[in-house]
């Protein structure tokens, strides 16, 4: 027997359609968004790396004086592979663009008897825009291995794939910051080894090396020679007074940062005047190859005399963009 619909049960079935196809597309824009929160990262151009990350923090509660030291605010670019110096580094390397050293948050741990107290600092890789990445897929430069084949987005991705613990580093810095023990690299790498035992195979560090430590007055050298005739060379002076010892960090002065004080450094003087160097040790004891580390942006957002070099370096092999994780998992 034929049957008929009727205009109700028409009306009905519109409406049930309708309302079908309202929620199929609501539930894919959920999942787009979880997506999205997932991976949401913020791209720029390299030449724009300083005013794309985060600009470099002054303040944190876990110091005294809640100031951050003048010499950790800096976005400092990592040479790993020795692409500005060839010929330094590690041969290859991870496709990291930059860091915010002063970036992250701070807290403090007193020893077993309150003798004294150590500074801890923990930074996201993935998440925070403390941290960038190249964003081209090079994988070659003149036949040779980039990255070690890998490119920036890869090693985020296999970031956030894995536990959130592979995500933050803890720096444990020394009583003046001009060095610190670095964890969380290693546990990624040696992940089958028992956290404590992946903590010491390898120990990182990053140590700021003898004449910036003189720059910005954090220790005394009796004889400071060797640092004035560095001094032209690592920090050509914009400001005839900020040459010399002890002339950086002094808030609210022409001598307040490198990007203020000093002029551009030619590429054939960046080894010597290296901010910082990333060391590895076996064991804690054995010295493995390490790499520089040099500041390119203060916390202003202006860019140091090392940046030309490093924007004209990345840019000749490629790396014309970079990016940062924005939001957690």
């Amino acid at each position: 027997m034929h049957t008929v619909a009727s205009p109700l049960f028409d009306s009905a079935h519109l409406v049930l359609t309708i309302t079908m196809k309202f929620l199929f597309l609501l539930l894919l824009s959920a999942l787009s968004a979880a997506v999205e929160d997932k991976v949401s990262t913020n791209k720029y151009k390299t030449s724009r790396i300083i005013k794309g990350i985060n600009s470099p923090p002054t303040e944190s509660e876990a110091f005294p004086d809640g100031r951050i030291p003048s010499h950790l605010q800096y976005v400092i670019s990592l040479d790993q592979a020795g692409y500005m110096v060839p010929g330094t580094g590690l041969g290859e390397g991870d496709p990291e663009a930059a860091v915010v050293l002063s970036g992250g948050t701070y807290y403090t741990e007193s020893s077993l008897f309150g003798w004294f107290n150590t500074t801890y600092q923990k930074i996201s890789r993935c998440y925070g825009g403390d941290w960038a990445f190249f964003y081209d897929e090079i994988r070659e430069f003149y036949g040779e291995p980039v990255f070690g084949g890998e490119t920036g987005y890869e090693m985020f991705s296999r970031l956030n794939q894995g536990p959130q613990k592979y995500c933050p580093l803890t720096f444990e810095w020394n009583s003046d910051f001009t060095s610190a023990t670095i964890t969380g690299y290693m546990e990624e790498v040696l992940h089958a080894l028992p956290d404590m035992m992946a903590r010491n195979t390898i120990v990182l560090k990053i140590v700021l090396r003898p004449y910036w430590a003189w720059k910005f007055g954090l220790k005394e050298v009796p004889d400071g020679s060797q640092f004035l005739e560095m001094d032209a060379k690592c920090c050509p002076p914009k400001v005839a007074k900020c040459q010399g010892a002890a002339t950086l960090g002094k808030p609210k002065t022409q001598c307040e940062t490198i990007s203020m004080a000093c002029g551009e450094v030619k590429p054939k003087d960046f080894q010597q005047c290296a901010m910082w160097e990333r060391q590895n040790l076996g064991l804690g004891l054995i010295s493995f190859p390490s790499y520089y580390v040099y500041p390119i942006g203060d916390k202003d957002g202006r860019a140091t005399g090392f940046f030309p070099h490093f924007k004209a370096t990345m840019e000749s092999m490629g790396f014309y963009n970079v990016f940062h994780g924005v939001k957690q998992a």
